[in-house]
């Protein structure tokens, strides 16, 4: 059974050193949200930490940490998170998570355009670690 969420808030802000991209149920007190977020040029240390990749914080659905995102992509009804199978596992939730969203911009910006930012992430991060 696929993981919903209902997002009536979502952000979205890249301020040159990290990108955030987050969902939640409500905007002043949130119970299931979906929070990604990654340095955008990861340095040697982030690196050196495996934390290059995507950092996901999905509170309730108790999946934390990095390179627990498998895929991330666009949607009719919104975006879907997909987990790796051990994050899913350790959380007893579904592999992927819909957020529906009542719009297509997340604060001026095109939720494909923030969608494809995580995508190129997780595709650099694993050529990156195959090297």
């Amino acid at each position: 059974m696929t993981t919903t969420i209902i997002a009536k808030a979502a952000s979205f802000t890249d301020d040159g050193y990290i990108t955030l991209l987050g969902f939640a149920d409500d905007p002043s007190t949130p119970v299931n949200y979906v929070m990604l977020n990654m340095t955008n040029e990861p340095d040697e240390q982030d690196l050196g930490l495996d934390q290059g990749g995507i950092h996901i914080d999905a509170g309730a659905l108790q999946v934390d940490g990095y390179d627990l995102v498998q895929d991330i992509r666009e949607t009719d009804a919104g975006v879907v998170v997909s987990l790796t199978a051990d994050a899913a596992q350790k959380g007893g939730i579904d592999q992927e998570i819909e957020i529906e969203l009542a719009s297509k911009v997340i604060d001026g910006t095109p939720v494909g355009e923030a969608v494809q930012r995580f995508k190129n992430r997780l595709s650099s991060w694993e050529q990156a670690k195959a090297r």
